[in-house]
């Protein structure tokens, strides 16, 4: 099942592991949404795939996987500031370190594009390997990696040049690249056989490979490193790694199979896209409450830089801004 298909599978299948490989944390009920949380609900050129925050946090860019254009929410106020047309429907974005330009996937074809955000227009095309999903920028700022769900390995693309310069092996069909703050490990998810692959960035090889729940698709890292979080689908529930062990240490079952996670910035907040955006206390593991976009299933996130706002796509042509400040629950 790919990622995309993954978002519209709704099993109900509890996830078990063996008590010496993982605790379970107790399913309980989900907190109740809080409605004034909605600040807007902005409707996009196009049905909204990906969100991804520009790394100056003024926008957040939209991918539309039926349509041709980018779209780019102003985060101060909640409104769609303006749409690039890229010519095909998209996946996964990255933006630069500098927020010039953004990298985005092309839906169907093996190749992502070059977008001069100041010009709002397509200015390279770079072929890359088979099945383009999802993109990512090393912390560095000198590297973007292409992660390529048909040819099981990621692109390693020189921002300088556009040009490839390597190429990882990964696990079958991934779907999903994050890095460790220092650059120095990616955690790759592998959504055809449920695992994570742990790879030495220094030389593209695998260290350790991680098994986790049926598909796993997509990955969010704290900030201080020590702690990944897998959304596993088909599998309703989100496992948690310790990344000094690289070993599973929980997992939080959903009663909706989680889609895109996303850790606040102050690494004190899990947000998990499902029926709405489940927010979970970090610490303990705990759901504390929903930001609601307005009973539809949330499938794709993003937090601001300030972790005041959450950005969630799940509905044709919507995707909502959410409040997050101050969030403790019920």
């Amino acid at each position: 099942m790919t990622p995309r298909l993954a978002r519209t599978a709704l099993v109900a299948v509890i996830c078990i592991l063996a008590a010496d490989v993982a605790l379970t944390i107790p399913a309980t009920a989900m907190a109740p949404s809080d409605t004034t949380r909605i600040i807007s609900r902005v409707k996009n050129t196009g049905e909204p795939n990906f969100v991804e925050m520009g790394s100056q946090g003024k926008y957040a860019y939209v991918s539309t996987s039926d349509n041709s254009y980018l779209n780019a929410i102003d985060v101060a106020t909640g409104k769609l500031a303006f749409s690039i047309k890229i010519g095909e429907a998209q996946n996964g974005i990255a933006v630069g370190k500098d927020g010039k330009r953004a990298y985005v996937a092309i839906n169907g074809e093996d190749r992502i594009v070059v977008v001069d955000l100041k010009a709002r227009r397509v200015i390279r095309s770079i072929a890359t390997c088979g099945g383009p999903w999802q993109v990512a920028m090393h912390p560095s700022g000198k590297t973007v990696y292409v992660v390529c769900f048909d040819s099981d390995s990621l692109d390693a693309i020189d921002v300088a040049t556009n040009k490839v310069i390597g190429e990882v092996l990964t696990g079958s069909a991934p779907s999903d690249v994050v890095f460790s703050p220092n650059g120095k490990t990616g955690y790759v998810a592998n959504s055809g056989d449920d695992s994570v692959s742990v790879i030495n960035m220094a030389n593209g090889k695998e260290i350790s490979t991680i098994a986790t729940g049926k598909s796993t698709d997509y990955l969010a890292i704290t900030p201080d490193g020590r702690k990944l979080y897998v959304n596993c689908d088909d599998s309703d529930a989100v496992y948690v790694v310790d990344t000094t062990t690289n070993s599973v240490t929980a997992q939080l079952p959903f009663a909706v199979g989680p889609e895109e996670v996303a850790v606040s910035p102050d690494g004190t907040r899990l947000y998990v896209a499902s029926r709405g955006v489940a927010v979970v206390d970090t610490a303990t593991n705990a759901v504390i409450g929903t930001l609601p976009i307005q009973g539809k299933k949330a499938w794709a996130l993003a937090v601001s830089p300030d972790g005041r706002r959450v950005f969630a796509s799940g509905t044709p042509e919507y995707t909502y801004v959410l409040d997050a400040v101050g969030f403790t629950g019920p």
